[in-house]
């Protein structure tokens, strides 16, 4: 957040807030397969720094419970955070409908970042993460997604009724 100062009418511009941007990545996941730890490691390389955090957003059913991720990388939930938030979830289950929660939850645990990433581990991208990320590095927009469809592509999609 950029942090100015005034003082008898001149302005002092706290640069190092403005550089200084945190940002949470988080991938969320309910399985630690090959595939989806690959992905999570080039994430927290690309995303390495002392300003950010990178973590996956695990969830936890039944026994799918792993360890081939260090614990101090890894944010739990369960089903339980449908109703733990106390937030209306749009079905019984996370999936489909509910994956926000997560990041909701986190967010709340964890609300002094600038800004927060959530990708999903069926999200498949071959270029340079750090590339990626660095493109909307001086972005002021506050929503980026990768999919939005208008009420008109898609009005029979169940979690919204509004035209």
């Amino acid at each position: 957040m950029k942090t100015f100062y005034a003082i008898d009418s001149y302005i002092f511009v706290d640069f190092n807030s403005i550089f200084l941007m945190k940002q949470a990545f988080l991938f969320l996941s309910c399985r630690l397969s090959n595939a989806v730890i690959d992905t999570f490691n080039e994430i927290a390389t690309a995303t390495n720094s002392e300003k950010n955090i990178t973590r996956l957003l695990y969830h936890l059913k039944e026994a799918n419970y792993q360890k081939e991720i260090s614990d101090k990388d890894v944010f739990y939930f369960s089903d339980e955070i449908l109703i733990g938030l106390e937030y209306k979830p749009l079905g019984e289950k996370l999936i489909p409908g509910n994956n926000h929660f997560p990041l909701l939850k986190f967010y709340k645990e964890h609300p002094h970042y600038d800004y927060y990433w959530c990708i999903e581990d069926d999200v498949r991208y071959t270029g340079n993460w750090d590339h990626f990320f660095n493109h909307f590095e001086n972005s002021d927009k506050s929503f980026i997604s990768s999919h939005i469809q208008r009420y008109a592509d898609d009005p029979q999609w169940p979690y919204i009724s509004i035209q």
